[in-house]
């Protein structure tokens, strides 16, 4: 990708040095009548998040960056939107990486090279007034020079296997990759297609798995997701449980 604009004409894009949180500014830009598709990109966050409010450490160098997007869907096809960005973010990385990776997504909103967090997703629904459609920012943060130190969890970057990706090759990849599979997954009417190529992606079936569902831990193995995109957890009884929200030990 020598020429970015070539590939990203069509799309207005915002550049900053420093933001407090991409998404956050996008949802303002959203709310102050902005029309989407946008995307934010900012070379650090001082106040960057991750699910369920937690920190998200965000040093020059890495890939920050949040789109708004108008989504023909609501209820429950919409909180498929979350496995359609996973499957972009995974498609973006391979296709500007410059050796082969043994990516892995993790759910619901991880990508993994080796266990390790190579990056994650954060996705926020908008209140629009007067909107006919569902509104929603994707932020999107992938290690790509360094690791940040997350306690508890094993972090990497794509700058440990060779890949020396720019951030702008990067959002090029994202704009089209993203675009593509929002269109295939046509508001959640063709939302099986996409748990099938999201299921190939990550653990096989029967990997153990533990997922602390408030302050209670799970453990069993990895059974797949449900027709709505639940993960399911087969326990030890060979019971399945349907998990809708949690976090991946």
């Amino acid at each position: 990708m020598n020429d970015l604009s070539n590939k990203t004409s069509a799309v207005r894009i915002e550049r900053y040095e420093t933001l407090s949180s991409t998404n956050e500014h996008a949802k303002k830009c959203l709310e102050n009548g902005e029309r989407s598709p946008f995307w934010i990109v900012s070379d650090e966050q001082t106040g960057g998040r991750g699910r369920q409010g937690r920190d998200w450490v965000s040093i020059k160098g890495n890939f920050y960056a949040s789109t708004a997007q108008t989504i023909k869907a609501s209820g429950g096809k919409l909180s498929g939107i979350s496995l359609v960005t996973a499957l972009a973010v995974y498609d973006a990385i391979q296709q500007v990486s410059r050796s082969s990776l043994e990516l892995t997504l993790k759910w619901p909103n991880d990508i993994l090279i080796n266990e390790a967090k190579l990056g994650g997703i954060l996705i926020e629904n908008v209140s629009v007034p007067d909107a006919q459609f569902s509104h929603v920012v994707i932020g999107i943060g992938i290690n790509i020079q360094s690791s940040p130190v997350v306690e508890g969890r094993e972090t990497t970057c794509l700058a440990n296997y060779e890949n020396f990706v720019t951030r702008d090759d990067l959002l090029a990849a994202l704009i089209e990759t993203l675009k593509r599979w929002i269109k295939r997954w046509d508001a959640g009417n063709n939302f099986a297609e996409i748990r099938q190529a999201w299921c190939e992606k990550a653990a096989p079936i029967g990997a153990p798995l533990s997922v602390r569902v408030g302050q209670e831990r799970l453990t069993g193995k990895f059974a797949g997701l449900d027709e709505n995109g639940a993960l399911k957890l087969e326990l030890k009884d060979k019971s399945i449980k349907l998990i809708t929200g949690g976090e991946i030990l």
